[in-house]
């Protein structure tokens, strides 16, 4: 884990740590955005490589990372329609939670930060 992720203990919350995501961690938020209405497993990969640029990012990493965000009610998901070209199969959808985008804003404000400019500690709760 980089040091830049958060971790949570039992009963932490954003009014008890600092909660600014970890690299991975916001990079599949934007995916979710960029994939919009039908995000699910591979179209949220497939728009998380393109913003790094084609650079792969697996899909285990994905789903191990949006299940860790559902559990900090970041995301939401759950299953859509079967769809016949699946195999009947559904597919997992995801989308941001209020907490998930106050979350992203939060890591993006904190990131057009001057390097040494730690005032975004206030922005925290």
């Amino acid at each position: 884990m980089n040091s830049q992720e958060n971790t949570y203990e039992e009963g932490e919350s954003d009014e008890t740590a600092l909660n600014l995501l970890g690299s991975l961690e916001l990079l599949l938020l934007l995916a979710v955005l960029d994939a919009g209405p039908d995000a699910y497993g591979v179209s949220i990969q497939r728009a998380a490589q393109r913003r790094k640029g084609g650079k792969r990012v697996t899909l285990g990493a994905v789903y191990t990372t949006l299940y860790r965000l559902e559990r900090k009610d970041i995301v939401r998901s759950w299953p859509g329609e079967p769809a016949a070209k699946r195999g009947g199969r559904r597919k997992r959808l995801f989308e941001l939670t209020r907490r998930g985008q106050a979350a992203v804003e939060r890591s993006l404000r904190a990131l057009q930060r001057p390097p040494g400019d730690l005032s975004f500690v206030n922005d925290v709760g």
